[in-house]
């Protein structure tokens, strides 16, 4: 959740698509955000465990990997010194 968030606070602040958008992918998202358990929407004792089809899980990977493909791409175009797509993630 927190990498998709981040990818896509990004991709917005970039101006860039990353196509998490939708009915399908929104559901993807709602399913791993109540499966977080966050205390502040869980009832005490109580606790959430999706069951993922193999097509959710895909669809996951594939937004994850375009925005770190789009994110990479728009650091490089924009010639940052030494930057590579690994450092997406200590930003």
């Amino acid at each position: 959740m927190e990498a998709w968030n981040a990818l896509e606070e990004l991709a917005d602040a970039l101006d860039i698509p990353l196509d998490s958008r939708g009915e399908v992918t929104a559901k993807i998202y709602d399913k791993a955000f109540w499966a977080m358990n966050l205390p502040s929407v869980t009832p005490e004792g109580e606790s959430y465990s999706p069951i993922w089809r193999p097509a959710e899980l895909e669809r996951m990977r594939q937004i994850l990997r375009t925005g770190a493909q789009l994110l990479a791409h728009e650091v490089s175009a924009a010639h940052v010194e030494g930057a590579s797509p690994d450092d997406l993630w200590k930003l």
